[in-house]
């Protein structure tokens, strides 16, 4: 092998080491309701908190759990949305002092309609 055919590889070898090397964590919760009924299938957003831009998203289950999988460590406006019901938005970091940002409980309460 020659030192031309050598030095892409060592860069390649390079940049998926760094690569490899950054954290990665997953925020979890459960979305309920006022009277604490699971709600199955609520939007659950990870925005970039400047412009809002999508970063990651997932859905709740039929036990109102969510997870979202391999974030990195930031900052993210959350937002959780379902029919029917009004939208939460907080401000979440993730990071090294939560390894798992876990267990947020979120009460998402109904829109009263004026009929």
């Amino acid at each position: 092998m020659t030192i031309r055919n050598l030095i892409p590889c060592l860069l390649f070898f390079v940049s998926l080491s760094v690569s490899a090397q950054v954290k990665k964590y997953t925020v979890k919760g459960l979305i309920q309701d006022n009277e604490k009924t699971p709600l199955i299938g609520a939007s659950v957003v990870l925005l970039n908190p400047v412009d809002s831009v999508l970063v990651a998203f997932g859905t709740s289950d039929e036990k109102g759990l969510f997870e979202i999988k391999n974030v990195k460590s930031d900052s993210f406006k959350i937002q959780i949305t379902y029919l029917g019901f009004g939208t939460l938005e907080k401000i979440i970091f993730v990071g090294a002092k939560m390894p798992s940002w876990t267990r947020g409980y979120y009460h998402v309460c109904s829109r009263q309609y004026a009929g």
